[in-house]
């Protein structure tokens, strides 16, 4: 089974994203499933080809923003996925840490039966569901239906609004059909133990207050090595 990794990610000064770049190269170099491959996303309108890759880059040939940039990039995500013929596809983002042994369990078990994979935490807009742009994780033919359908996109989309249009609301796909776990720390109270962050597939860390982020996510990545 191979896999990819989308991260969605942009160039920054910003510590806290410093910081979640730090535990995703700790976390790449570190990992003994050779399953995996890993794209960061990234935009710049200055290259002359829709987009590039360069090494564990994408980049895709778009101006930065945080609305339609993001669903240009994962579209091309999607592209270069389908173009590898990879198995999975998982997008997530930097302020998102994977506990990559409890992820590939649950990558393994889901059933072969299964036609369409759109599995993630479930939100709604207006009258259908998407799965959250912080963890989505989809098969091929998910994947060929939001390309096939990339001619609707214009700038009133972001990643996972579309996604979500497509697949549930025009093609009735029931998100999270598997039952993926993610495991939130969303504000300054969150209060957490080392077997809730092990016992879920993804870890979402976005307070956005101070630089409580840095210490938090170091504190998931410490729990998921092991010390």
């Amino acid at each position: 089974m191979k896999i990819l990794i989308l991260i969605m990610s942009h160039k920054t000064n910003d510590d806290v994203f410093i910081n979640y770049m730090r535990i995703w190269d700790e976390q790449i170099t570190n990992l003994n499933l050779p399953n995996f491959n890993f794209k960061f996303l990234y935009s710049d309108n200055n290259i002359s080809d829709e987009y590039v890759v360069q090494g564990n880059n994408l980049i895709t040939n778009c101006v930065e923003d945080y609305w339609v940039a993001l669903i240009l990039k994962v579209i091309n995500g999607f592209d270069y996925f389908i173009q590898n013929d990879f198995d999975l596809v998982f997008k997530t983002n930097l302020s998102t840490i994977i506990n990559f042994e409890k992820f590939y369990e649950y990558c393994e078990q889901i059933s072969k039966s299964r036609e369409f994979i759109y599995d993630g935490i479930v939100g709604n807009y207006q009258d259908y569901f998407f799965c959250s742009g912080a963890g989505m994780l989809l098969n091929k033919p998910s994947v060929n239906l939001i390309l096939n359908n990339k001619w609707r996109l214009d700038d009133t989309w972001t990643d996972d609004i579309f996604i979500g249009f497509i697949l549930n609301k025009l093609n009735g796909i029931k998100p999270n059909e598997g039952n993926i776990s993610r495991f939130d720390i969303i504000n300054k109270n969150t209060k957490f133990t080392r077997e809730d962050i092990i016992n879920n597939t993804h870890i979402r860390v976005k307070v956005r207050e101070h630089n409580l982020d840095i210490g938090y996510s170091n504190l998931v990545n410490k729990y998921l090595i092991g010390e």
